[in-house]
């Protein structure tokens, strides 16, 4: 009975042994599963990027049919600022009716005109019964400011989540304006907030209105909006701040903003520090350039820079996209643009090219001296290209 006992114990020992892991066994499962970690964390992480990026390639779109939209009823697009349709019309010493935008009514930006074709028809009937010429567009006060707008955002920006009222330090629309990643091209040469000029498709209503008849360059190579990151006070990072303090002027060239790069690409000397409430994107429904619009001189992912960031202000397009913006064509379609196409000579200036013929450079209506990505952001300078195999159509 004891030697029983004794065989059954051991056989009892031997089983557990055989259930059990060792200390070795243990440490390669787990070595096994975190390589699979490691090397299904990127995939999940570019199937998510796919994802905004397509939502972000969508509300493009959208906003290209928007454009269209808008067009094929006024027969022409909006503008930078001094939109048409708000305008109030009165007569003259000579009893010509002229335009007037009262109470600051002409500091309404593009987005502004286009809710209508945006399945937001409410929204604008109330703006026109409350808003237009008794508020104004960076009123934090007033709700049409602070209500988001569908598909004014690019889910892959670091402050797509952003709500109204938590900012905060750091962050855009610390007093409460909705921000935006949608900015209008307004062409390859610098020119200040509420100059009438534009080489691009946004101008200033009363001057420079554009339609598609004068978009000799062709709708298909004409950019109409871009992606620009929404800015961060205080953010040294290029693509994010804003440097301040650089000395921009009239048609100055974008190697002044390329001059406050530094080691990391992060920005030397000042940046903005005004408030998350004046960055680049900050309000939706403003006209200003560094808050709706951008220009076609620096290259994607670019610096942006300028005096302040309501002062002369060069905006470059950015995304958090690898390696480039969407950008939406006047035809309607949508084009992802690399980082690295061809921007031409960024120290040229109109003022020192062989096809400028003189008188204020600003009127300036030659090629572009800033490549391929100028010439996407003129809309009737006479050098269209063929963009189909330089950028990426969706």
């Amino acid at each position: 009975m004891f030697c029983r006992s004794i065989v059954l114990a051991s056989q009892r020992r031997r089983k557990a042994a055989m259930r059990a892991f060792t200390l070795v066994e243990l440490l390669v499962v787990i070595a096994i599963i975190g390589i699979l970690i490691a090397l299904l964390l990127p995939a999940v992480q570019a199937a998510r990027e796919a994802g905004r990026r397509a939502q972000c390639v969508n509300n493009l779109k959208q906003l290209g049919l928007a454009l269209q939209n808008f067009h094929d009823i006024n027969k022409q697009l909006p503008t930078d600022g001094w939109q048409p349709m708000l305008a109030v019309y009165s007569a003259n010493s000579n009893g010509q009716q002229v335009p007037t935008w009262p109470n600051a009514s002409w500091r309404w930006g593009f987005h502004t005109v286009l809710l209508p074709y945006k399945e937001q028809q409410q929204m604008y009937n109330t703006f026109l019964e409350q808003g237009v010429y008794n508020r104004v567009p960076w009123d934090s006060g007033y709700a049409f400011n602070t209500t988001p707008v569908p598909g004014l955002k690019c889910p892959s920006d670091e402050q797509y989540s952003y709500q109204e009222g938590i900012g905060g330090s750091g962050s855009a629309g610390a007093r409460g304006l909705e921000p935006t990643n949608y900015h209008g091209n307004r062409g390859d040469y610098l020119v200040a907030n509420g100059w009438w000029e534009s080489r691009g498709v946004f101008g200033t209503g009363g001057y420079t209105v554009i339609n598609y008849g004068m978009v000799t360059d062709g709708l298909s190579n004409t950019a109409a909006v871009a992606e620009c990151k929404i800015g961060r006070q205080g953010d040294r990072r290029v693509g994010v701040g804003f440097a301040t303090g650089a000395p921009l002027n009239n048609g100055s060239p974008p190697s002044v903003c390329w001059a406050r790069v530094g080691p990391g690409n992060l920005y030397t000397g000042s940046i903005d520090t005004a408030g998350g409430n004046q960055e680049i994107g900050w309000d939706w429904s403003d006209d200003r350039i560094a808050y709706t619009q951008y220009f076609h001189m620096v290259p994607p992912n670019g610096p942006s820079c300028g005096d302040w960031i309501e002062g002369w202000a060069m905006i470059a397009a950015s995304s958090y996209h690898p390696a480039g913006v969407n950008v939406a064509m006047l035809d309607g379609s949508v084009r992802f643009v690399n980082d690295n196409i061809d921007a031409g000579n960024q120290a040229a200036t109109v003022a020192g090219l062989s096809t400028f013929g003189g008188d204020n450079p600003q009127q300036y209506m030659g090629p572009s001296p800033y490549g391929v990505w100028g010439s996407m952001g003129t809309t009737r300078s006479g050098d269209a290209v063929a963009t189909a195999g330089l950028v990426e159509s969706k």
